[in-house]
């Protein structure tokens, strides 16, 4: 009977890239904690988690890779309104992306968790390789926040297929953090205040958002996207 394991396939994929994370956990909080300010070091670690999204490097690879993106600024940040907000806020929703940036994300939810409760959402059922219920469980974010499904199985968070539960929670947050270019796609032009947090990876969502290809975006509320 012929092997019908597919090395190549998102699940394989996916288990790859949250066991290499996994690995190099104690790296990236290195990384984050080299910045003078914590909360910048996280979320600059949370963006470039995206760089787990192939799943082609190896461990030496990733760990230069993510040195080298680390040190890039942000070409936008909102980090000063961002502080404004949370002074003002109990619950924060972060809403997920690829199942290898999860334990980037672990972080930024391990921060916010110390003065915040903190709810991070993830797909209703594997698309690609975005993160569902099983990828996040393997990582411990759940250790930081609550774990909830979106209930959609699009790669951005298209509201209108989202379960009820999550769209009044996403409605009711305090703050919202949106992470990645599929959920920016499906939630740029919702009347709420978002922040986004990404690295612009094509021509198309670096236009919309002003920057470069290959850019890192921590920014609020972007309502010229189209």
């Amino acid at each position: 009977m012929p092997n019908m394991t597919n090395e190549t396939s998102p699940y394989h994929i996916k288990n790859h890239d949250i066991s290499e994370s996994l690995k190099l956990e104690p790296v990236i909080r290195h990384f984050a904690s080299q910045d003078h300010n914590l909360l910048l070091g996280v979320l600059k670690v949370s963006a470039t988690g995206n760089v787990m999204d192939s799943g082609v490097y190896n461990n030496l690879e990733i760990e230069s890779c993510l040195k080298k993106e680390v040190e890039k600024p942000f070409a936008i940040c909102d980090l000063d309104l961002f502080k404004k907000d949370l002074q003002n806020a109990k619950l924060i929703l972060i809403i997920g992306d690829n199942a290898g940036e999860v334990v980037f994300d672990k972080l930024l939810a391990e921060y916010l968790s110390q003065n915040y409760q903190v709810i991070y959402a993830v797909r209703g059922a594997a698309i690609i390789n975005d993160a569902v219920m099983e990828d996040a469980l393997k990582t411990g974010v759940n250790d930081y926040a609550q774990v909830i499904s979106m209930g959609c199985e699009t790669p951005g968070a298209v509201l209108n297929l989202c379960s009820q539960a999550f769209i009044d929670l996403f409605n009711q947050a305090d703050m919202v953090i949106s992470k990645g270019q599929g959920n920016f796609e499906a939630l740029s032009d919702y009347q709420r205040e978002i922040y986004f947090l990404l690295k612009a990876k094509c021509h198309h969502i670096a236009k919309a958002l002003d920057v470069e290809v290959n850019d890192y975006v921590f920014k609020k509320n972007i309502s010229n996207y189209k």
